[in-house]
């Protein structure tokens, strides 16, 4: 283990892009994408204010805030020395736990909203930070 670790760029973007598909997929029609939309607060006109350009700019951050996500899990990654799937996805699993999970439900707490909405939201990125762990623990950094 170095300072600097040596991080895979293409772990990193497989990681990035396979959040970015399933997140397509999750907030999809085919699954969550009603309700949440009603437990946001949210309403089919409002997600269509701003046209495509909007869409392709959110698309576009979102994708580059995947990239860093697995830039910097790739990072835990090398400092515990893993080197397997199934290590990588528990590493995600602690990670979403300990950070995200837990400053998640602030929306519940904080901004009133209710817990359809923290939980299609928190089960997303536990999905997606176990499938970026698999993936860098699994791929050589």
């Amino acid at each position: 283990m170095s300072v600097v670790p040596e991080i895979s760029a293409s772990a990193v973007l497989l990681s990035a892009l396979a959040a970015f598909f399933i997140g397509m997929l999750w907030y999809s029609p085919v699954m969550f994408s009603k309700s949440w939309i009603k437990s946001a607060g949210l309403s089919e006109k409002d997600l269509k204010k701003g046209g495509n350009a909007a869409m392709i700019r959110s698309m576009v951050l979102g994708l580059l805030s995947y990239a860093l996500m697995a830039f910097v899990l790739a990072h835990f990654v090398d400092y515990l020395q893993i080197d397997n799937a199934k290590e990588g996805a528990v590493l995600g699993f602690w990670v979403w736990l300990g950070f995200v999970g837990t400053t998640q439900l602030g929306s519940v707490l904080w901004e009133m909203k209710p817990l359809s909405y923290f939980l299609i939201n928190t089960m997303y990125s536990l999905l997606v930070l176990v499938v970026m762990g698999a993936i860098l623990g699994h791929w050589p950094i």
